[in-house]
């Protein structure tokens, strides 16, 4: 069933302020005649789209390629007839061009590419329930003439060419029945009644129709041609424009999506409310045009950005430990010291991205500096390679063939099991971060969105990964950790766990331990929480998922890449 507010509501009320994020909050259901299941992102966009109608009576969906726009279209249309159906009254004040005189049709125009009819017949009949919703392609020398067939269709799907033929034909019909007070036929009107064996007006500009959408609108990008002139003609009492480009070559492409749309007061060429009628040097509009047009657009991209903000306290905690390094790298650069200092400097950097994930990084990792030396100790006492001269990473006892670490595997997994960071921390006061609470957030989504969806969610910091693991453990999301510390076979045992139990959802891991040699195609969604040096490495993460050549993959992935940006970091 679906539902809208009996009242429009503000723009604010479900839009953010920032644009750039088009993060909409309110969500509508498809109607009982539509049969595939929304996204979120196309739910929000329906609960948008209806409240358009009602305020604005249309709008342009700009959403990038394989996005869905044919589909959140199909599901607009059917959401609006089936609300009209049970008794829903919306108000019907007139578009300012709107001629009353004009037959209403109830039905959708939906003018496309010649290449696109066939796509748009196609999705009508997987979306829709069989039987619920007719169609009429009309194009080819053989379509009706008679508008009033026009009627028992709820989709006419039509070409621009014909669109712009039909426009042409108008204007000679309007010549031929022109005859006033006096009028003498001359020769050529004589001659194009009898070439004509039709007089009745073309079809397309006959009716009012209940909506009209204009897919790939970027073909009347150019406001003097035919076209663009044909499509203006028509009537309807809402307007949508589809393209993943509204505009491609200069902004002004966007007056054409504005003039169909008729918003007034930018359908004129030059804003009537203010200043922006009167050209400066070069033709440049008025810069001071208080007036916004961006509520009567909907873009949804790929990569879409989502914004969040460190609290107070984050930042403050940030903004401290800044100024202690700036202060430090401040006094190398006057010593000339630099060069020297150059490995100080970097783990300087590496302390300011951990703080962006979590404070507790920082604060506990002056613990694990305090045994720096023990552990170097303990590394000199470790085999050397004949190659480097440098500790294995993993020493193997050559004579017996048997990995050192396996007499260890149930201490390695006890230890695990009391992380280093964690046993050092007040569970009961346990203290969440903003990435930690966005990372929540979005795995809440996925889940509304695919009840059966997993993710695998990256970082740099085996430390982080244990205060992931714990904030998703508390939260109740079932879920597995991976580092590198852990013997064969608990990495085994948790890879087989994530593969086949449905309920573990989450697989949290660093790049170093679950970057390689894993295939993870079960999950459909990736989280890197932080980025690494090495941008390699970050692509081998994704390639989890993937399988090899998209191999085993049968859903749509996703990547989500929380990164903190300040200006200071970056400097």
């Amino acid at each position: 069933m679906v539902q809208v507010p009996q009242q429009p509501l503000p723009i604010d009320n479900y839009r953010e302020k920032d644009y750039k994020s088009e993060m909409l909050n309110e969500t509508a259901e498809a109607s009982s005649d539509f049969i595939l299941p929304l996204l979120r992102f196309q739910k929000e966009w329906l609960a948008w789209a209806l409240n358009q109608e009602q305020i604005y009576r249309g709008g342009v969906l700009a959403d990038e390629m394989g996005m869905g726009r044919t589909i959140e279209a199909i599901a607009l249309v059917l959401a609006k007839r089936e609300l009209q159906q049970n008794g829903f009254v919306f108000s019907q004040s007139p578009l300012p061009s709107s001629s009353e005189a004009l037959p209403l049709i109830e039905g959708t125009l939906v003018i496309c590419p010649v290449v696109a009819i066939t796509q748009w017949v196609n999705e009508i009949d997987r979306c829709t329930l069989k039987g619920s919703t007719k169609v009429l392609v009309y194009h080819g020398a053989d379509r009706i003439k008679n508008w009033e067939q026009f009627s028992k269709y709820d989709f006419v799907i039509t070409s621009y060419s014909i669109v712009e033929s039909e426009c042409r034909n108008m204007s000679n019909w309007r010549d031929r029945n022109c005859e006033g007070p006096g009028f003498v036929r001359q020769a050529k009107h004589s001659k194009q009644v009898k070439k004509n064996k039709s007089n009745a007006m073309p079809a397309l500009h006959a009716v009012k129709w209940q909506r009209i959408v204009l897919d790939e609108a970027r073909y009347i990008k150019d406001k003097r041609s035919k076209t663009t002139q044909a499509v203006f003609a028509l009537e309807s009492t809402y307007k949508w424009a589809l393209s993943g480009t509204p505009f491609q070559n200069r902004p002004r492409e966007l007056y054409t999506l504005i003039r169909f749309l008729q918003i007034n007061p930018y359908s004129y060429y030059f804003c009537k409310h203010c200043n922006c009628r009167v050209l400066q040097h070069r033709y440049e509009l008025c810069s001071d045009c208080s007036h916004d047009f961006r509520d009567h657009f909907n873009w949804w991209k790929k990569v879409s950005v989502r914004r969040d903000f460190l609290d107070r306290e984050e930042l403050d905690y940030y903004e401290t430990l800044y100024k202690e390094f700036q202060a430090k790298y401040n006094r190398y650069v006057r010593e000339n010291t630099m060069g020297d200092h150059r490995f100080e400097i970097v783990g300087l950097i590496t302390r300011l991205r951990q703080v962006t994930n979590h404070r507790y990084l920082v604060e506990f990792s002056q613990k694990e500096e305090l045994n720096a030396e023990d552990l170097a100790s303990s590394a000199a006492d470790k085999q050397e390679s004949g190659i480097c001269h440098k500790p294995e990473e993993d020493p193997v006892d050559l004579t017996s063939n048997k990995d050192v670490r396996d007499d260890d595997d149930k201490i390695m997994v006890k230890y695990f099991r009391s992380s280093r960071i964690l046993k050092n921390i007040e569970l009961e006061n346990f203290q969440t971060s903003t990435k930690l609470e966005a990372l929540r957030e979005e795995i809440r989504f996925m889940i509304e969105r695919d009840g059966s969806a997993k993710g695998i969610v990256f970082s740099g910091f085996s430390l982080f990964v244990d205060l992931i693991y714990y904030s998703l453990y508390k939260s109740g999301v079932s879920c597995v950790r991976l580092n590198e510390n852990m013997s064969q076979d608990a990495r085994d045992a948790v890879v087989h766990r994530f593969n086949v139990e449905p309920d573990c959802r989450i697989f949290v891991m660093t790049f170093m331990a679950g970057g390689i040699a894993l295939n993870l195609t079960v999950a459909s969604h990736v989280f890197i929480m932080d980025p690494s040096w090495n941008p390699a490495l970050e692509l081998q993460a994704l390639d989890r998922i993937h399988g090899i050549h998209g191999i085993g993959q049968y859903k749509p992935t996703r990547f989500w890449f929380l990164l903190f940006s300040i200006l200071k970091l970056k400097k």
